[in-house]
């Protein structure tokens, strides 16, 4: 047997296509921005001073991690629309309970359930992730 009903799997799958398309519209802006920002210095050929230099390199940094964020949200958005027709979807890969399905509304790509999601949050904070 399932762990979601059917109504509730496909609500679930629409808040999927909702927060995915979400996800997609912001990278979409996200690379206009920094399109922008790219031909705003090659028009603005004027030298800068440190300050403006490292306000730049901020600027990037910061548009770079933004994407990366997001580029990360939408793999696991499209992976848990793979995954929505499995029979153990909405189990915790954790500990095999049930998630909640007020939680998998909220945030519809979650592979587990609050407690251990907690415990891996403690468990694994400030530790680098891979980037590839």
């Amino acid at each position: 047997m399932s762990a979601i009903e059917s109504t509730a799997r496909e609500a679930i799958r629409a808040a999927l296509a909702r927060e995915r398309q979400a996800v997609l519209d912001e990278i979409q802006n996200a690379a206009s921005e920094q399109e922008q920002h790219q031909y705003g210095a090659l028009l603005n050929d004027a030298p800068g001073d440190s300050s403006d230099e490292a306000q730049a390199v901020t600027l990037a940094d910061l548009s770079a991690a933004r994407m990366k964020h997001d580029m990360r949200r939408l793999h696991a958005l499209e992976a848990a629309e793979r995954r929505i027709d499995d029979p153990d979807f909405g189990l915790c890969e954790e500990c095999g309970r049930p998630i909640p399905e007020a939680r998998l509304f909220v945030q519809p790509d979650t592979r587990r359930c609050v407690a251990c999601q907690d415990r891996h949050e403690k468990t694994y904070a400030g530790q680098p992730r891979g980037s590839l």
